[in-house]
């Protein structure tokens, strides 16, 4: 890419995986060559990766809206806590736990495609944040796009005739439509003018959606808390993350395609809000260093080298092993 194209108007970050019920299935997913969570790096870190890669090309961008990143998260980000993405606590090790392939928590497995959404979102305000002062360009927006439930198969071949019956279609019923509903909040993130954009999304603390049912059962209130039934007092009698997939399988999906909207800003959680004056700040900016670490061979890498293969078998060593064992 970096050879043949000069410029990038739009980057869309749309890689996801999910895993299943069956424990052997993350057993047998288990560490990536790189020594991380297969899912983490999957969701995460490559498009991480890939978008820090593309960064000259987006800022070249000629485009009226400049260049433009677009991280295809999800309502699934509020069952994402803080402490899987932590990464400067040395209680928990250096690396986040959410990317550990030993000693994980059961939350950090079942909630990896949590983990991972919600960690897209830091990513997309830190490029806002972060490119405009370490290069003095303002050029390249990065957006949170949430689908809601789409008609796709990501549930595999068990659950696709579920999905459509019940998610929004990825195509358009008529001609005179250009793309399903699925699409519509992706399709606004891309085409926005940047002038009409709500501050919100640019910091972090919305992300453009479809569904008004997602933002009726998940939104913060005006102190920038979790509402009541995924607040810390009931999340220490409840599981918060099998609250909030209970929530997004039993009443969002059932209920989502009567309470479509075209345009939708939506609420992120609590650890996306109030990241100008508080701990949220120096957790995003945490993670985004170490992210920055983390795939730091890779962005120094040659297109030859890249090309060849050459760091594909490189194995570093996982701090979070070494405070496990300790």
């Amino acid at each position: 890419i970096l050879s043949k194209v000069s410029a990038i108007d739009i980057l869309i970050n749309n890689a996801g995986i999910s895993y299943t019920f069956d424990d052997d299935e993350v057993e047998k997913a288990g560490a990536s060559k790189q020594n991380y969570d297969t899912g983490f790096q999957i969701n995460y870190l490559a498009p991480f990766l890939l978008t820090e890669k593309l960064r000259p090309n987006l800022s070249s961008s000629s485009s009226s809206n400049g260049g433009r990143v677009v991280q295809i998260t999800s309502g699934f980000s509020w069952g994402a806590t803080r402490t899987a993405l932590l990464t400067n606590s040395s209680s928990l090790g250096r690396d986040p736990p959410a990317s550990w392939t030993t000693n994980r928590q059961p939350q950090h497995v079942g909630g990896m495609y949590c983990n991972t959404k919600l960690a897209q979102i830091w990513h997309a305000a830190q490029i806002n944040k972060r490119w405009a002062e370490e290069g003095g360009n303002n050029n390249v927006l990065a957006l949170a796009a949430c689908p809601s439930w789409a008609a796709t198969g990501i549930a595999g071949d068990g659950g696709r005739q579920g999905l459509d019956l019940l998610a929004f279609p990825t195509k358009p019923k008529s001609e005179k439509e250009i793309a399903g509903p699925a699409l519509r909040s992706i399709l606004n993130a891309v085409f926005l003018p940047s002038e009409e954009l709500n501050p919100d999304i640019l910091e972090g603390k919305a992300m453009l959606a479809n569904a008004r049912i997602t933002g009726i059962l998940f939104r913060t209130n005006e102190y920038g808390q979790n509402p009541w039934f995924i607040s810390d007092w009931v999340s220490g009698i409840w599981n918060r993350l099998d609250l909030v997939k209970f929530f997004a399988v039993f009443v969002i999906l059932p209920l989502q395609r009567w309470f479509h909207a075209d345009l939708l800003y939506q609420s992120t959680s609590a650890e996306c809000q109030n990241n100008n004056n508080n701990k949220n700040t120096d957790d995003l900016r945490a993670l985004y260093d170490w992210s920055m670490e983390a795939v730091k061979p890779w962005l120094l890498l040659s297109a030859s080298k890249e090309r060849s293969g050459i760091i594909n078998d490189k194995k570093h060593k996982h701090s979070s092993g070494e405070s496990s064992k300790k």
